[in-house]
């Protein structure tokens, strides 16, 4: 028994060498590259997920969501039940796996990391420029403080997802000093309980198509002039106390949705233009509002 247990575990760590071959040949050598990252983005995040979230945040990638979907659906690679992708664990773990294999033991060399330990171990030696996501719930890391420059070398990441699985959860994610940069790919920001007063200056947002950042300490998204936001699609800053302002909205003419609830300290939302896009504001619990905010010319 104790053998099988070892077994087990072992498997669970590396697949079985035969069984990973063939799944690969049969599953992932015949997609082209598009397909191929949306099948790994899947594997290592969103199994279980709900399509239309997926969908929306594969777009913010680029990789054309709706096709891409709908290859891998043929292919028997994934399926929807009850509107969440549903992928065989085996196949999941040879697309983990494939992932695994391209940096051996080291996971700074790794497209996509999800392993709290693997992120960690990265996050304190500041990898690399290969990484491509990172998902973490930043209550199940080890204690980690971040520095300054801990981004500074993963100039392709495209998506940033520290989350807390349950909110009332504690960060164990801690910054030491205020961070200076963020790679200029990002294309989805979540960040909850962030812990400074503002963005990094040097950031460079014009590929952000979303932004969570819900019970952060944010009281502007930069400390100076608002910077245009021209692919954005959501922001969520909710149950942000400190936050005082948002940028104008009509500097991101994508936007389609905005949520602010909880934000007790925002005095004012405003945009200069119309906003043809936008199919949900939500402002309840801003207190300070006072039932006004600016639309265009127009003050209600």
């Amino acid at each position: 028994m104790d053998a099988w247990k070892s077994q087990l575990q072992k498997l669970e760590k590396f697949p079985n060498k035969n069984i990973f071959d063939r799944f690969k040949s049969s599953y992932y050598d015949g997609l082209d590259p598009l397909e191929k990252d949306i099948f790994l983005d899947i594997a290592c995040f969103y199994t279980g997920q709900l399509v239309y979230d997926v969908a929306h945040t594969l777009h913010s990638c680029g990789f054309y969501p709706v096709t891409g979907l709908n290859v891998l659906i043929d292919r028997g690679i994934i399926s929807i039940s009850e509107d969440r992708i549903v992928m065989h664990y085996l196949i999941q773990k040879m697309g983990q796996e494939i992932v695994r294999r391209q940096s051996g033991n080291d996971p700074g060399n790794r497209t996509r990391l999800w392993n709290p330990e693997d992120i960690y171990h990265v996050l304190i030696n500041k990898w690399s420029n290969a990484i491509r996501c990172i998902f973490l719930d930043i209550c199940k890391i080890y204690k980690v403080q971040l520095q300054a420059d801990t981004f500074q070398m993963m100039n392709n990441l495209r998506i940033l997802q520290f989350y807390k699985h349950f909110p009332q959860g504690n960060s164990n994610v801690i910054l030491r000093e205020a961070i200076e940069n963020l790679s200029r790919t990002l294309t989805f920001l979540c960040w909850d309980g962030f812990p400074q007063k503002y963005l990094p200056p040097e950031f460079c947002p014009k590929h952000l198509v979303i932004i969570y950042m819900r019970e952060s300490d944010l009281e502007k998204l930069w400390e100076g002039d608002d910077q245009d936001l021209p692919n954005l699609k959501r922001l969520d800053l909710s149950r942000s106390k400190k936050l005082i302002k948002v940028p104008d909205l009509s500097l991101s003419p994508n936007i389609e949705e905005v949520i602010l609830s909880g934000c007790e300290s925002l005095t004012e939302v405003s945009s200069s233009s119309f906003l043809s896009k936008l199919n949900c504001l939500c402002l309840n619990g801003c207190v300070q509002l006072n039932g006004v905010f600016r639309w265009g010319n127009f003050l209600r």
